[in-house]
This record gives C-alpha cells, structure tokens and sequence, in this order.
C-alpha cells in the first residue's frame, strides 16, 4: 500500500511540475524581400583589387538574418561572382538594422542584402587614345636618337598588347648598347609590319604621326648644323601631307589637337617660312601639338 502510494504521489509532483512549468517561447521570424533600405547602417563591401584588375563586377546577394535587437547574425552569398562574395558577407555582419517590433513583441528577420559591385572607369589619357600617332612619331624620330639617351623597352609595357604585341616586340631588344645600324634595321622591320597590320583609324593616326616626326626632324637638323633655316621644300611637303590626312580625320580625333594641326598645316601655304613670325609660330605649334599628345 505504502509503496503504491508513493509511486502515485510521485506521478502526480512529477504531472503538476510539468503543467506549471513557463512554456519555452521562439522568437518569431518574418521573412521579408531585399531589405537594403531598411537598414540604418549598411557598410559598402570592400572591392578586391584583383577584382578590380580583372574586371570582375556584377550583382551579389547575401541571404541574411536580423535579430531582435537589428544585428546581422548570420550572411550567407546565394548568388554573384565567386571573388565579390566573401567581402560582401563580411560586409552585410557588419549592417545594421532597427529591431522589429509587432504588437509589443519582437521579430527576427530574414532578407536579402544586394551589392552592386562597378568598377570606376579609368579616364583615358591623350597618350593611350594617340598611341598609334605616337608610335608613328617615334619610328621616324627614334633613327636619329643618340644610342646613348636610348631607354629599352621593357616587356611588361607589352602585356597589354594583343595582336600588336608580336609586331612590336622586336623593340624590346634595342639597348644602349647596339649599334646603330642594327637599331635602324629594328625600327624598319617593325614600321613595314605595322604598316601592313593597321587599319581605319589606327592606320590613319599612324600616317599623321609619321608627318609629324618627319617635321620634328626636320628641326633636329637645323639644330645640330647650327643653321638658323629650315629646308622649306621638305617641311611644306609634310604640312601638305598632314592637309591631306586632316581632310579625313577620325570623328574622335580631340578637337583641340585638330585645331593645333589645322592651324600648323596653313603654313603650307606661306611664302617665306623661314621668316621670323613664321619660323616662331611654326616651332610654338609643334610645341603645342606635344603638350596636347603627351603631356608627360
């Protein structure tokens, strides 16, 4: 009898323990859509230079939860490019959010972080956009250059090079030290084949650079013979070549280099070039023309 007894009192404590006990409450969760503009604080992932380099960019999305109190307890990438994901989860736990409150009572939250991630175009200089002028330019002017102010072409600058790369390569291996007819030899090579490798505006940049070094050698003799005249026949007929090309000049051709060529291809037309006001313009535009080409 005792022992029934104690086994009944003892299911009835263990019944009433379990009946009184506060039930465990879960906090209720809302699940909501992209929750960028509900955020108070919403930190911009950091953009990996390799990223970067490479031109990756794109959407990510970051499947997060919110707690009560508006943290960011956990950030998981669902979508975007592999390299961009790891910066914006570490980017959404460090988000911050106002806490959901319903009817008195809390609510976590679950949504969608989005990350645009857009590289900032690099403004292109004169001397990327004239690049074809310059290489024109140089071929003729480079013949003249004194081995000893020659400066290598190292490799890397190639790297960037496509289908030019191989045509130009051969520059690389002028030095210093070589002699100048194998250097003369180099700079033919590589003029014959870019003359046959470029086309439409690439080919027409090329040309005018080439009228171009042609006057600047044109001033390097003067110089190193001392004289104070130019060779009139020759510089005209570069200036009239330049009249030619400038007729059928690219649409993207910067308008103030336009006007600088046009403005030193009238001088074509003057009847004594070797004059005082003649001679200074024509030396000031040439200055000019470079400042706008290459302004390093």
């Amino acid at each position: 009898m005792n022992k029934l007894f104690f086994i009944s009192a003892l299911i009835f404590l263990t019944n009433f323990i379990v009946f009184t006990q506060t039930p465990t409450t879960t906090p209720k969760t809302i699940i909501s859509g992209v929750v960028n503009g509900k955020a108070t604080d919403l930190p911009k992932p950091t953009y990996p230079e390799f990223a970067k380099s490479q031109k990756i960019k794109g959407k990510v999305e970051v499947r997060v939860t919110i707690d009560e109190q508006g943290n960011v307890i956990s950030a998981k990438a669902i979508s975007g490019p592999a390299e961009l994901r790891k910066p914006s989860e570490k980017a959404a736990l460090a988000s911050k959010f106002s806490p959901t409150i319903i009817q008195g009572e809390p609510y976590k939250v679950t949504g969608v972080i989005i990350y645009n991630f857009q590289p900032k175009e690099q403004p292109v200089s004169n001397e990327e956009k004239l690049k074809f002028m310059g290489m024109g330019v140089f071929l003729v002017v480079a013949k003249i250059m004194p081995m000893s102010e020659w400066e290598t072409l190292p490799e890397k600058e190639l790297e960037n090079e496509t289908i030019l790369k191989e045509t130009l390569m051969p520059l690389t291996k002028i030095t210093p030290q070589t002699n100048k007819e194998e250097q003369i030899q180099i700079l033919n090579q590589v003029a014959a084949k870019l003359e046959k490798v470029l086309t439409g505006n690439e080919a027409w940049q090329y040309q005018l650079g080439k009228e171009f070094g042609g006057l600047m050698i044109e001033i390097q003799k003067v110089r190193s013979n001392h004289s104070i005249n130019f060779d009139e026949t020759i510089i005209k007929s570069k200036l009239l070549n330049m009249k030619e090309l400038l007729a059928v000049s690219p649409s993207d051709l910067p308008a103030n280099l336009y006007n600088k060529f046009n403005e030193i291809t009238k001088l074509s037309d003057a009847a004594n070039l070797n004059s005082d006001e003649n001679k200074a313009k024509f030396l000031q535009l040439i200055g000019e023309i470079l400042d706008i080409v290459s302004p390093n």
